[in-house]
């Protein structure tokens, strides 16, 4: 993101910090389609590695009231609820808008996961070189959002590219190879950690299970279903990755705002270095089977020839610029409609 949408973002917690969600919770039938709208949006850009869907939330406004709203599953809202003042609790958390922004997100991850999974299967080169070009953007947009580099955050950048780099090496060679290695408490860690890229501008939950060799499976369950491929397998799986999500979310929503409040430039910093070293998770060129319930299974990487890499390359530059150009026009949006603030 960039410098002025940063500015933006800050002013918007702010003002939040001094505001109620009690208020928050006050709209009406016409502001529930808005915030599903964005809801859409949001789902639809987490089933695309590289497209962050706490980016989106901080494009279109929400991203602040969505992780001020999670904070606030603590101790308070369990005192309300086991004093049986559920009105009060559900203020308490914005239960309203985290429903009908939670029902967005579902329509919108639904809709696209029939798509990539099909463009995974039958063109896998192609789309993983737009992921390629997506997520080396997403990564440029994090490091300008670091306005103020140290000697400390730049050793943590380079430190956390070589991990990345390693890390996921290490499971592109072995997880993502045979759908069958990846066990259901598996699917629970990766909807763990995955969905913690919701709160997170500009990193994906779907880069996070590609790293971790998981999105093959997840969205080939999710388009089996949407198909009409109900069976236990299929539903086992996806209940178990809702788990995680459930318990990552609840989990770490806390710690990770905390972080980006209190030391934002270091860990966008440290984000920044995973989102380019683990861009090797994504690399176009490798061998790819489709499994007998139709998830494809990426094996280990290759070199193509120069023939081959021309067409990819291409896509990848394509989707750079899509990226940079949706930064673009972001800032001028957020210039036009959401007025400075003097500082105090």
């Amino acid at each position: 993101m960039s410098v002025r949408e940063n500015a933006s973002q800050n002013s918007a917690e702010q003002a939040d910090e001094t505001s109620q969600p009690e208020s928050a919770c006050k709209h009406g039938f016409r502001d529930d389609l808005t915030i599903a709208a964005r809801g859409i949006m949001m789902g639809a850009a987490d089933v695309v590695p590289g497209v962050s869907g706490g980016t989106v939330a901080l494009i279109v406004g929400v991203y602040t009231r969505l992780v001020t709203a999670l904070a606030r599953f603590d101790t308070e809202f369990l005192g309300l609820l086991k004093a049986g003042q559920l009105t009060t609790a559900a203020r308490h958390v914005d239960l309203r808008f985290l429903l009908v922004l939670g029902t967005g997100i579902l329509t919108g991850i639904v809709s696209l996961a029939r798509v990539i999974n099909h463009l995974l299967s039958h063109h896998h080169e192609l789309t993983f070189a737009a992921f390629y070009g997506l997520i080396l953007a997403s990564g440029l947009l994090i490091a300008r959002r670091v306005t103020s580099w140290t000697l400390g955050r730049a050793l943590l950048l380079v430190v956390a590219i070589f991990a990345a780099f390693w890390f996921t090496g290490a499971f592109t060679t072995s997880a993502t190879a045979d759908d069958t290695d990846i066990s259901t408490w598996y699917i629970f860690i990766c909807g763990c950690i995955a969905i913690c890229a919701m709160i997170l501008p500009g990193i994906s939950g779907s880069f996070i299970l590609l790293i971790l060799g998981a999105y093959g499976t997840v969205i080939g369950m999710v388009s089996a279903v949407t198909k009409g491929n109900i069976n236990s397998s299929n539903v086992l799986g996806l209940a178990t990755f809702a788990c995680g999500c459930l318990v990552g979310l609840l989990s770490f929503s806390k710690m990770l705002r905390w972080l980006l409040t209190k030391f934002q430039f270091t860990t966008l910093a440290a984000l920044c270095g995973i989102m380019l070293g683990a861009v090797r998770g994504v690399w176009p060129f490798r061998e790819v089977t489709i499994s007998e319930d139709g998830h494809p299974n990426f094996g280990p990487n290759q070199w193509p020839s120069i023939e081959e890499l021309w067409m990819p390359a291409l896509v990848a530059v394509a989707a750079f610029c899509f990226v940079l150009a949706l930064d673009w026009m972001a800032a001028r949006w957020f210039a036009q409609h959401v007025p400075n603030k003097p500082s105090t």
